[in-house]
């Protein structure tokens, strides 16, 4: 998320924040939330943060093994998007 701040040239925490996340899409006992959307409201381009910790079916779900595939997400890339849902601009995901 920093590198995105960075890259829209803020240099500074947004003024506003709203964020609304939860577990969604078990039923078991665990605490811990796998979605959220984070919302930055800057002054100029607003910075929106997703995390979806879901696979795409329920199927995969049950599967533990596909979640590293199943994922709702390209891998390998994330992007920037303007307010019409265009892209702006897709960086490759670097991972060690």
């Amino acid at each position: 998320m920093d590198i995105a701040r960075w890259l829209l040239g803020y240099t500074a925490l947004s003024p506003r924040v709203m964020s609304i996340g939860g577990r969604f899409g078990y039923d078991d006992d665990g605490q811990t939330p796998n979605t959220q959307v984070v919302y930055h409201d800057y002054d100029g381009p607003p910075l929106v943060f997703e995390v979806r910790g879901l696979p795409k079916s329920k199927d995969l779900q049950r599967d533990s093994r596909a979640w590293s595939s199943g994922m709702d997400s390209p891998p390998g890339f994330t992007s920037a998007h303007d307010r019409r849902d265009s892209d702006l601009r897709r960086w490759a995901v670097l991972h060690r």
